[in-house]
């Protein structure tokens, strides 16, 4: 006969204990272990109206008499994260079977782990401890947060101070609590002390050796002791430091209109710009908001005064700004380039080749991200004579072989690649390009070959290979159907034969001509010949991005033909159609 363990009947003892104490408008459920979660309490008001406030619980009880176990427990750092990745809030409930009390800890307010080890122990103190005030307290935390992320947030911010120590060992002077109301009363445009929590938007945590800033669990910051600004007698330098900090807790709750208007009125970039951390953290948001160009114009100013920061800022700047370049006006992108241009200048010193060199790579990656291509290939080449290492950088070689391919050179960009796949251990999507290369040569049969291998290889390690499936299916139809393994592609005389009307003659003559695939794709359409249709326009838009609207001609006939038959890809299921 099969008996209960202890800690399973004190974990059934806690969840009936916790439940017990919820307001009895609220619905406990009980989770049974999902996502690792034990309960989810939805929460009503007195009068049983929904308040769309819905809480998970992770329960950990003990039967241990000693007080130090009962106020700590001990989680696996990945636990943690877990639970704090997920979008509702998780409650930490500590059950004492003992004593029959429970203390509690948002898991979101769990700021420092124990990255040396692989669990951290979590201390619980007084102010923990469930009493009758406590799901008050639980409704209007969790109201403040639904209300700031909807974008309730206003200066000036009701500010908390607490100095309790999340070690449960460190103990906090009061005299740094004074000495941090001195500095948040002085700046009443954005701070307003509150002695109650609940009422607070923000709350400063006081450590031994920080302030950790916290807008409601929602997003973080920290400041050290110690340092060169918290333990300044200048007080414009401290308060500055304090107001670099609550910016970078405003732009991690995404407010960048709030972190930016305090960041320029209080001229922090001079603060900021000191430290890469600072830079790098705030840079994303400044160069994607209203404050772009007041931005690159402090950068340039910074830039023409250190400019050993060259390299770091036109690094920083490409991977924030090509990404979402669609998102610039042409103003904007010009003062990118001005930039960039400003900075290869002031790297243009005698025996600076690796400075010079860099910024010719970042000017490079610029215009190719603006389309500019036969200028970007220019300055990588120039990149290349300054720094030879780039010829043996895979990256490199990457770069410019999609530059040469989007050029028409086919043949120079397959060497390229070939070379960067000789030289990573990750090659990604290298292979499938070599087979756009061969294909893009007339070489059909070699390119079906490494489509083949692509797909056979990467299956498993690679998303997004939806666009080799199909040059793989299409390519494995037409060569099944008597066209050519190999072509000497000649693009003048089908343009002329497309031009007269000629379709077949078109193909024959350069059989990536998407206008004579189209145009047969509409005649085998008329006259009743699906199959043959749907290849045709597959192949329209598989060589001509240009031709967007051909992959609604392709789906609609592949879904209405009831007919066909599918072969599959020997490996990852990818079909070819016979």
């Amino acid at each position: 006969m099969s008996q209960r363990t202890q800690n399973h009947i004190i974990e059934d003892e806690s969840r009936r204990f916790f439940s017990g104490l919820l307001p009895k408008s609220w619905v406990y459920r009980n989770k049974h272990e999902d996502y690792g979660i034990d309960a989810e309490v939805e929460i009503f008001d007195a009068k049983g109206n929904a308040t769309g406030l819905v809480f998970w619980v992770q329960l950990k009880a003990t039967a241990s008499k000693d007080s130090k176990t009962i106020k700590s427990v001990t989680f696996q750092n990945d636990k943690i994260d877990q639970l704090k990745s997920y979008e509702l809030p998780v409650l930490i409930v500590r059950y004492s079977s003992e004593k029959k009390v429970c203390y509690f800890m948002w898991v979101a307010g769990i700021i420092q782990l124990n990255r040396n080890a692989k669990s951290t122990k979590i201390y619980f103190f007084d102010e923990h401890f469930w009493n009758n005030e406590s799901p008050d307290n639980i409704y209007r935390h969790l109201n403040r947060q639904t209300n700031i992320k909807r974008g309730n947030l206003r200066f000036p911010v009701k500010t908390f101070l607490k100095r309790t120590p999340t070690d449960g060992k460190s103990r906090i002077p009061y005299s740094r609590i004074t000495f941090l109301k001195n500095n948040l009363s002085s700046l009443p445009k954005y701070f307003s002390l509150t002695n109650e929590e609940g009422d607070s938007s923000l709350q400063i945590l006081i450590e031994e050796t920080m302030l950790v800033f916290s807008i409601s669990d929602l997003a973080f910051s920290s400041l050290g002791f110690g340092g060169v600004f918290i333990d300044s007698e200048d007080p414009e330098k401290v308060n500055s430091a304090i107001l670099l900090a609550f910016c970078t807790s405003l732009f991690e709750l995404n407010r960048d209109d709030l972190a930016s208007s305090v960041f320029f009125e209080n001229g922090l970039f001079a603060i900021a710009k000191a430290d890469h951390v600072y830079l790098a953290r705030f840079l994303p948001h400044l160069l994607l908001g209203l404050y772009f160009s007041r931005t690159m114009e402090l950068l340039c100013d910074h830039l023409s005064q250190e400019p050993q920061e060259n390299n770091f800022l036109e690094s920083a700047i490409n991977m924030i700004i090509l990404p979402k370049r669609g998102d610039y006006s042409e103003d904007e992108l010009r003062l990118v380039e001005n930039f960039l241009q400003l900075s290869l200048k002031l790297n243009d010193i005698p025996g600076n080749d690796f400075g010079k060199g860099t910024s010719c790579y970042n000017l490079g990656n610029f215009y190719r991200g603006t389309g500019k291509l036969p200028v970007a290939l220019d300055y990588f080449f120039k990149a290349r004579r300054l720094k030879a290492d780039y010829k043996l950088q895979a990256y490199f070689l990457e770069e410019v072989a999609s530059i040469l391919f989007q050029l028409g050179r086919p043949y120079f960009a397959e060497q390229l690649f070939r070379k960067a796949f000789s030289l990573t251990k990750e090659p990604g999507f290298i292979k499938a390009y070599i087979g756009d290369c061969l294909l893009f040569q007339g070489k059909y049969g070699e390119a079906v070959n490494i489509f083949d291998e692509f797909l056979s290889d990467e299956h498993k390690t690679l998303e997004h290979l939806d666009e080799w499936s199909l040059k793989f299916t299409c390519l494995k139809t037409l060569l099944k159907n008597d066209y050519p393994k190999k072509q000497n592609r000649n693009i003048a005389l089908g343009i002329k034969y497309v031009k007269e009307g000629k379709y077949d003659e078109a193909i024959e003559a350069d059989m990536l001509n998407g206008w004579a695939w189209y145009q047969t794709g509409v005649e085998l359409h008329a006259t009743g010949e699906p199959i043959s249709a749907f290849i045709a326009f597959l192949m329209v838009g598989l060589v001509r991005k240009d031709f967007a609207g051909v992959w609604a001609n392709a789906t609609m006939i592949g879904f209405s033909n009831q007919y066909r038959r599918i072969a599959y890809h020997k490996r990852d299921k990818n079909c070819f159609l016979l």
